[in-house]
C-alpha cells in the first residue's frame, strides 16, 4: 500500500478508470499493482515501465499501453526504452512518477534532483528536456495531486495516438517530512457510505460500520479524498 499522501495514488487511480495495459517495474510505484488500486500490468527490472509498454504495442496489443517509471529509474534505464518509442514510431503513453528522489531505497538523490549522493550542489537534469532530446514532441507536466487536470491530460494522451511523456511532478511527503496540505475529516451527517474514498487505497482512510473514517494522524492532507467524495463530505481545516 502506498503511504499517506503519496503521489502516486491519484496517477494509479486515474488509471483505473481506463481500459488500458499498464507496464511497470521497480519502485515505490509498483505497489500500485495491489488492491485496492490494482493498476499495474507487469513488473519486471528498472525501466521496464517504458521498453515493454513499446514491446506490447509493436507485439499487437489492441488497448492504450501505458508504461509508468519513476524518476531515479527513468535516469537508470528509462531513456533508451523512450527513444525506441519514439525511433521506432510507437504511440505509448509514458508516465515518470516524479517524488523528486529515489524513494524507495532511502531517499538518495540522483541526477535530477540537482544534488550529488554527498549532497552537494550540481547540474539538474530536466526530465522534459530529455524527452525532447529523445525526438518526442508531446510533454506535458502535471500536479498529481489535482485529479481533475492530471485525468485530462493522461486521457487525452491515451486517446492520442502518438507518443507523449507526462511528468507527474511532486516531492515525496515522507522526504520533505511535513503534510501536503491540511488533514481532512468526514462529516458523518453529509456521508452517504458510498466508500469511493476508500477505492483510493490510503492508509489514513479506515472502513466503518455505517461510514469511513480518517485517521488524523496518518492524514498527509493531499485532498484526493476530498476531490472523489460525490457528496461532498470530506473537509479540510
Amino acid at each position: 500500500m502506498l503511504c499517506p499522501g503519496c503521489p502516486h495514488r491519484g496517477i494509479f487511480y486515474a488509471l483505473g478508470k481506463k481500459d488500458v495495459v499498464v507496464t511497470g517495474d521497480i519502485g515505490c510505484y509498483s505497489l500500485g499493482a495491489f488492491p485496492p488500486l490494482d493498476r499495474m500490468d507487469s513488473i519486471l527490472c528498472m525501466g521496464a515501465g517504458v521498453s515493454m509498454a513499446q514491446g506490447m504495442e509493436k507485439a499487437g496489443e489492441t488497448r492504450p499501453v501505458v508504461g509508468v517509471v519513476g524518476d531515479s529509474t527513468f535516469f537508470h534505464s528509462g531513456i533508451t526504452g523512450l527513444l525506441d518509442i519514439a525511433y521506432n514510431q510507437g504511440h505509448s503513453t509514458i508516465i515518470v512518477l516524479d517524488n523528486r528522489t529515489t524513494a524507495m531505497t532511502g531517499h538518495q538523490d540522483h541526477p535530477g534532483t540537482g544534488r550529488t549522493l554527498q549532497g552537494l550542489p550540481t547540474k539538474e537534469i530536466r526530465i522534459e528536456d530529455i524527452g525532447r532530446a529523445c525526438g518526442l514532441e508531446r510533454i506535458f507536466t502535471i500536479n498529481p495531486y489535482n485529479l481533475e487536470q492530471s485525468e485530462e491530460v493522461i486521457f487525452r494522451e491515451i486517446e492520442s495516438q502518438q507518443p507523449s511523456l507526462i511528468i507527474s511532478c511532486a516531492p515525496c511527503p515522507l522526504r520533505e517530512r511535513k503534510r501536503v496540505g491540511p488533514v481532512r475529516a468526514i462529516k458523518e451527517d453529509e456521508c452517504r457510505g458510498c466508500e469511493l474514498c476508500l477505492e483510493l487505497g490510503c492508509p489514513a482512510i479506515e472502513g466503518g460500520e455505517a461510514h469511513p473514517h480518517i485517521n488524523a494522524a496518518l492524514c498527509a492532507g493531499c485532498g484526493l479524498c476530498q476531490q472523489v467524495c460525490p457528496a461532498g463530505a470530506i473537509r479540510g481545516g
